[in-house]
């Protein structure tokens, strides 16, 4: 093989893999959509399957408990879906792929707006205590074994004065997950050390907003209730999760990043 014929080479064979992809996507896409509205089509009251469908192809017989314990699972392929949109179709990068998904099943127990300031709360808090760990420990998983307990700190002080003060809406911030807390911090510290305050912060607001955008998306579609009658509709969105990630890649902003800025 001649050097001249390695630049025109690669490329041919990177776009006919990106084809073969797409093609495989799109089928499987399809595949999806023809089992769940097969499953869909059963149900029709005119249909003999109706009734066994209705028993055992459901999750509406659930009592209140396991429908609690489930709503937050439910969420999770809508989530994805919103996270591959803002990622692949808008090109806007986050802490990480399923943090939003954490914030935002964070959101919904304690609100929108009480969500959102406790994690920006925490969030200043990191930032003012970073410059005195950086000074004072070498170590990086010290530094952010620190930062995730003084998180736990601020979870009990919230918690203190909200039932003090009988604060509701500090108690409810309290009620976020410590796990979603966490990781949301430490995608938060990860990022401020590797790549800066800039970027830290342009994705923790990309981050934040998508969190938003799949609470919103929750509530007004009511995708969780639905599912519990229709669980196919899980597959539906998966097959919107195929779609998006191999027809929708156009990463429209992705040259907004201050990474990006940063390595030009």
């Amino acid at each position: 093989m001649s050097e001249s014929s390695l630049p025109t080479g690669a490329p041919a064979g990177g776009r006919a893999r990106k084809r073969r992809q797409r093609r495989v996507s799109a089928i499987a896409a399809l595949g999806l959509l023809v089992i769940a509205s097969s499953v869909f089509v059963a149900r029709l009251p005119s249909m003999p399957t109706s009734a066994a469908m209705a028993e055992y192809v459901t999750l509406e017989h659930l009592d209140d408990r396991g429908r609690l314990d489930i709503a937050d699972t439910l969420v999770v392929p809508l989530g994805c879906l919103v996270v591959v949109v803002v990622r692949l179709g808008l090109g806007l990068r986050m802490l990480g792929p399923f943090r939003p998904i954490l914030i935002a099943i964070g959101m919904r127990g304690a609100g929108i707006l009480v969500g959102l300031s406790f994690f920006v709360f925490v969030v200043l808090a990191i930032l003012a205590v970073r410059p005195g760990l950086r000074a004072g420990m070498r170590s990086y998983y010290g530094r952010l074994s620190v930062l995730l307990s003084f998180v736990v700190v601020i979870l009990i002080a919230v918690l203190l004065v909200g039932r003090g003060f009988d604060i509701e809406s500090l108690v409810r911030a309290a009620s976020v997950p410590i796990v979603v807390i966490c990781l949301a911090a430490e995608g938060f510290a990860r990022v401020l050390s590797n790549e800066g305050t800039r970027v830290a912060i342009w994705r923790a607001g990309v981050t934040i907003a998508t969190a938003i955008a799949i609470v919103v998306a929750a509530d007004v579609t009511a995708l969780g209730q639905h599912t519990l009658a229709y669980p196919e509709i899980v597959l539906a969105e998966i097959a919107a999760i195929l779609v998006v990630s191999s027809l929708l890649d156009a990463r429209l902003f992705e040259s907004r990043d201050p990474a990006a800025n940063v390595a030009r």
